[in-house]
């Protein structure tokens, strides 16, 4: 009897419980001399895997094991059939507010932990093997991400009309994943929004062709018409005459505009027309080799993100644009010892080239945009910083994913019955989210810039004409723009009014053009 007590005074029964009390308080919140028949089946059950039988992560399989303790209760005749049998079909309340107080922290992030590691090693090896796993979380990003994320779906979800909301943080140098929280609270919902949810993007996917068009050679200050236009596609339910005519957010139409400003302010028939011109399977050979890995539907929709995508694949995919084109797999998990302290396992950060250094360094130019006049100006920080919006049909979903130099995070707020939000969610609030995390876990480091490569030159232009700003070009016409050295305007703005002749000069071994 004294071995048995020492034992249920120590042995462990998950999310950092470590004996029998412990345990009753952290399941039921009660003492374990108040645990009633049922109760107490439901702790012994845990013994053989406190984690993976846990109730708050696996209430089936708790259940199941609380069965086969009552059975064995019978079977010993420590119980008789009725009280077994009510025992068995007894409601259980369980006191998951104490989950914070027994220090669980983030729990999606864990799980995705514990999937992978079981799906390398099987799960007797990971709930019984003692091994020890060394994470890339980092805990004041996630504390940061979790108190954000509840914070502006308990005060904004009923004005916008979202019950859930998603975001993960990624270090595009080395893949590390510093923060996730798949959804407002695990222990209500275990699906996880970052990794197994997949929705449509919307916008968030253009900058796949918009980097395809520069890939092509396209200028930012190329000239396309925003007007309405009928487009030729494969008839379908939808669409069985074979025409689509897209419409903008606002259902208005600006005329001639630079593809900057298109992205800028999320233009979607300047998109189409640009996926036309590029080619389709050339934008989905781009996204495949930044990272995106589902189904990609081979339409002219493509553009206005109607094809599926995770936040986690897509954050990550963005991740390239902030690391000045390379590719870095992300990964939750660094190291794994076994219980001799051997290392079974140890990550090797793998980079690959998946867009030209100056491609990237455009990108990056382009989407800084976004932030600074466009769709995404309610993410201002007071550091440099480039993103893209994404809202879906009906407004289903609102996407912000966003990145500094050694940090890229995405944002998904929505409903996981599909139902509508209100219409400015993507403007209104993800920006906003994404802000408020940035701007705490990036207090104490360093503001970094993004690298502007050699043969990449920055040019103040005229957004209304394309060319050269001159002295009578309205401010709010001119922008300081990224292009390559061939792209620069020979001639200075007329439509306001004649400028300077262009000519070059240096500042700091940058080299600006008026």
């Amino acid at each position: 009897e004294e071995i048995l007590e020492l034992y249920l005074n120590q042995v462990y029964l998950g999310h950092n419980a470590y004996g029998i009390e412990s345990a009753a308080n952290l399941y039921f919140g009660k003492p374990a001399a108040d645990l009633d028949l049922a109760e107490s089946a439901i702790l012994a059950g845990l013994i053989r895997g406190p984690e993976l039988y846990s109730p708050y992560r696996n209430f089936n399989g708790a259940k199941l094991r609380q069965i086969f303790v009552l059975n064995k209760l019978l079977e010993h005749r420590l119980a008789d059939e009725r009280e077994a049998k009510l025992a068995s079909i007894k409601s259980l309340e369980f006191s998951p507010k104490n989950l914070k107080r027994f220090g669980e922290v983030a729990p999606y992030f864990i799980s995705y932990v514990l999937q992978q590691l079981i799906d390398r090693y099987g799960e007797d090896m990971v709930y019984h093997g003692g091994l020890k796993v060394f994470t890339t979380l980092d805990t004041t990003k996630q504390s940061v991400a979790e108190e954000v994320i509840t914070k502006f779906v308990s005060e904004e979800g009923e004005k916008y009309n979202f019950s859930q909301a998603a975001l993960v943080s990624i270090d595009p140098r080395t893949g590390y994943v510093n923060a996730m929280v798949g959804g407002v609270d695990f222990f209500e919902s275990k699906f996880n929004r970052v990794t197994q949810a997949k929705r449509q993007p919307g916008s968030a996917f253009k900058p796949f062709v918009y980097a395809t068009a520069m890939e092509q050679g396209i200028s930012p200050g190329t000239i396309i018409d925003d007007s309405p236009t009928t487009f030729n596609v494969y008839p379908n339910e939808w669409n069985p005459d074979g025409t689509w005519e897209p419409k903008n957010f606002d259902k208005k139409f600006k005329g001639a505009v630079t593809l900057r400003y298109a992205l800028e302010k999320s233009l979607n028939i300047p998109s189409v027309k640009l996926l036309e011109r590029v080619g389709i399977s050339s934008a989905i050979n781009l996204a495949r080799r930044m990272g995106i890995t589902s189904h990609l539907e081979p339409g002219l929709a493509l553009t206005l993100g109607v094809s599926e995508l995770s936040l986690l694949e897509l954050t990550s995919a963005y991740g390239v644009f902030a690391n000045s084109g390379i590719r870095v797999e992300p990964t939750a998990v660094t190291r794994i010892d076994n219980r001799d302290g051997v290392t079974i396992f140890k990550h090797t950060i793998t980079e690959k080239r998946a867009l030209d250094t100056n491609i990237a360094a455009v990108m990056i130019d382009l989407m800084k945009g976004v932030i600074a006049r466009g769709t995404g100006v309610r993410a201002q920080l007071s550091r440099p910083a480039a993103a893209k919006t994404g809202t879906t049909e009906e407004f289903r979903d609102a996407w912000f994913i966003g990145f500094v130099p050694q940090l890229v995070t995405g944002v998904w707020v929505g409903n996981d019955d599909n139902s509508s939000m209100k219409g400015v969610a993507e403007v209104a609030v993800c920006p906003r989210i994404w802000k408020q995390y940035n701007k705490e876990v990036l207090q104490d480091e360093p503001i970094l810039d993004f690298p502007r490569p050699e043969g990449l030159v920055k040019v103040k232009i005229c957004q209304a004409s394309s060319k050269l700003a001159g002295p009578y070009c309205p401010i709010e016409d001119q922008r300081w723009v990224t292009l390559w050295k061939k792209d620069v305007p020979k001639e200075s703005c007329d439509k306001h009014q004649a400028g300077d002749e262009i000519y070059e000069f240096e500042v700091d071994d940058e080299k600006f053009y008026f």
